[in-house]
């Protein structure tokens, strides 16, 4: 914990020659000037029954990476901080969260809790709380298609799209929910919309 980059990784900085696995570890209060203020990668992370937490960046307060990031086995991120976007992930690759929470997470930019420029798969998890104060997606903010199952998105807040914001790219995209529930998520300006989802340019599906 407490840890200081002066560029990218508060913690952890990896190349892309390998992939960072984090395992039963904790990641507290480490800070970096630029990206990932806990791990940047520019090669896969997992991240299992873990705890990162109060970790701040400019992109991606927790963890950013150039590749695929999966969230698993009860793991929690949480308090973590980006100015610009992604309070706890930012990823140019595909996002999986299966049975892990995400709460109070926060940036000034968009993706409160996650920023992807990937498909992203959410299962059996919880966002709570998050916040993307002038952007999109209070927990999500995702380019590509946004699958949800079995999960709970409760008290996000953003500027649009409360919960989840769903952007198309190039290679299509829809936001894709089946068997969750949206409590209390906010789109927090007179003039935005979708209190608990909104789709640009997608396909919103129940």
């Amino acid at each position: 914990s407490g840890n200081l980059a002066g560029t990218d990784g508060g913690a952890i900085f990896a190349d892309g020659e390998g992939d960072v696995i984090v395992s039963g570890s904790t990641f507290t209060d480490n800070h970096a000037l630029s990206d990932g203020g806990a791990v940047l990668s520019l090669s896969p992370v997992g991240i299992s029954s873990s705890t990162l937490s109060g970790n701040t960046a400019n992109r991606g307060g927790a963890v950013s990476s150039s590749s695929n990031v999966t969230i698993s086995t009860n793991s929690i991120l949480n308090d973590n901080d980006a100015d610009s976007d992604g309070g706890a992930v930012w990823t140019t690759g595909s996002v999986n969260v299966s049975s892990s929470t995400l709460s109070g997470n926060e940036t000034t930019g968009a993706g409160g809790a996650l920023w992807i420029d990937g498909t992203s798969t959410i299962e059996n998890s919880t966002f709570s709380s998050n916040l993307a104060e002038q952007g999109g997606g209070g927990a999500i903010r995702g380019y590509g298609t946004i699958t949800a199952t079995k999960s709970t998105f409760s008290n996000n807040k953003a500027f649009e799209g409360g919960a989840i914001y769903g952007f198309r790219n190039v290679l299509g995209g829809r936001v894709e929910v089946s068997n969750s529930t949206f409590i209390r998520n906010e789109a927090n300006t007179p003039v935005s919309e979708g209190g608990a989802i909104s789709a640009y340019d997608g396909e919103v599906m129940f």
